[in-house]
């Protein structure tokens, strides 16, 4: 029979509540995020002027992608996946190629072969982007290396 949650994870522990609270931590730079760019949206893509000079000095546009992209997706995936896991079953091990397929493209592949229409981007866009990558690649980390599956989970 199908089940709802086909997962369990330990709710007791202080690693659940440093999960919740990560959680709690991005559902609310995520509302702040959208507050704050309905007012005055950061410089990148159609919002970009040109007077980007409160972002702070530019970098290399494909060296900013692949810091706010590959970084967290790729490595902190892979570090608090086997560093902070807790399980190592066969449905956590297909998580986790699936996830690193995906950010291998996303954070790498991708941003080598993009036309980008500006060579350079504020230092301070692709900090944007790193930190709540980096909040969502840890929680995802998380989850796909501490959750138990069922012996039979497709």
């Amino acid at each position: 029979m199908f089940q709802l949650l086909p997962w369990t994870f330990a709710v007791d522990t202080v690693h659940f509540w440093v999960h919740y609270g990560l959680v709690c931590l991005g559902f609310l730079l995520g509302v702040i995020t959208i507050l704050v760019q309905l007012a005055k949206p950061a410089p990148y893509g159609k919002f970009d002027q040109g007077n980007n000079e409160s972002w702070g000095v530019t970098i290399n546009q494909r060296l900013g992608h692949i810091l706010s992209d590959a970084t967290p997706g790729v490595l902190l995936f892979l570090l608090v996946f086997f560093l902070y896991g807790t399980e190592r079953q066969y449905a956590n091990y297909v998580f986790l190629g699936l996830w690193q397929a995906h950010y291998i493209h996303r954070g790498i592949i991708h941003p080598l072969v993009m036309r980008y229409s500006k060579a350079q981007v504020p230092l301070g866009i692709t900090l944007g982007g790193l930190f709540p990558n980096c909040i969502f690649s840890f929680l995802c980390a998380d989850w796909i290396s501490s959750a138990r599956y069922p012996d039979k989970y497709y």
